[in-house]
């Protein structure tokens, strides 16, 4: 009997999600060998109330040293600003994609899948900005990564529903 409750709850535990659907699968090639971020969000066209995922792939690159000239402090004590080179984000991918069965009814953002009717949140307005926002209620999360290697990068983007 314990054996079988300790199994209840690392299957419960492990699957806090319970349905995955892969929202984007494609190769990039501008890719290196930086710190590479992918950042998924989700939109919703008030119109024509259909559901999207705007997914951007940055990578920090080192530029160039826009100070040349020597480095350090001087024989009075005067020291230079640090001219080494500093990481700047660069966006090497971005793309909106149409989700299936993400759509705005009335207010609320709902994801019509093979397990059912999944309500992810609710459309409202920024405090500070005043801009049309989508409050998630964490039955939603999209999940991304940039998987292989530098001759076959992709970029995954997964969406998981509970």
């Amino acid at each position: 009997m314990k054996k079988f409750l300790a199994a209840l709850m690392i299957i419960s535990s492990v699957s806090a999600f319970a349905g995955e659907v892969q929202i984007l699968d494609q190769q990039v090639m501008s890719i290196g060998n930086g710190r590479t971020m992918v950042d998924a969000r989700f939109q919703v066209d008030k119109n024509t109330t259909e559901g999207f995922v705007d997914v951007t792939v940055t990578e920090e690159r080192y530029m160039g040293n826009p100070y040349p000239g020597p480095i350090g402090c001087d024989q009075w004590g005067r020291c230079h600003p640090n001219r080494m080179p500093m990481p700047m984000p660069v966006t090497v991918f971005s793309q909106r994609v149409k989700v299936e069965g993400l759509m705005l009814m009335g207010d609320t953002v709902m994801y019509h899948g093979a397990e059912g009717n999944v309500d992810c949140g609710t459309l409202g307005v920024s405090r500070i900005f005043r801009k049309p926002t989508i409050f998630l209620n964490g039955n939603c999360k999209l999940v991304g990564n940039v998987t292989g290697n530098y001759n076959n990068t992709r970029v995954v983007v997964k969406m998981k529903t509970k």
